[in-house]
């Protein structure tokens, strides 16, 4: 009985060695990831305080403003250029004309004859 008692003790003692040494492995592992994740997250932590320092330098209003003059010849709006919408005079509405003028689809019998080169009743 003492024999299969330390028989036990042992393969249990063995089983938890186990159990730890797995435990400590993969603790190990997670904690190589964290660390790895972490400066990943700190890198790009930099690149977007980059990039919005970076943003800001763009999109300042005088350099927008310098752009538009050389590029697109745009001026900043005059006063005289505003105005309200009833002092504006608006173009009529024009509906497009066709480039030919259509047939009717729908013909009497003797329109039909005549334009079909049958009876010239016209």
């Amino acid at each position: 009985m003492l024999r299969l008692l330390n028989v036990v003790a042992v393969v249990l003692a063995g089983a938890f060695a186990f159990f730890l040494y797995s435990m400590k492995f993969e603790t190990r592992t997670l904690e190589s990831r964290t660390v790895e994740l972490a400066r990943k997250i700190k890198a790009e932590r930099q690149s977007i305080a980059i990039l919005k320092a970076e943003w800001s330098h763009l999109s300042r209003p005088e350099r927008i403003e310098r752009l538009a003059r050389t590029h697109l010849g745009l001026r900043p709006l005059e006063v005289r250029q505003i105005s309200e919408l009833k002092y504006l005079r608006l173009p009529e509405r024009v509906s497009p004309k066709p480039e030919r003028e259509t047939e009717p689809a729908i013909f009497t019998y003797s329109e039909f004859q005549f334009r079909k080169g049958g009876a010239s009743s016209k």
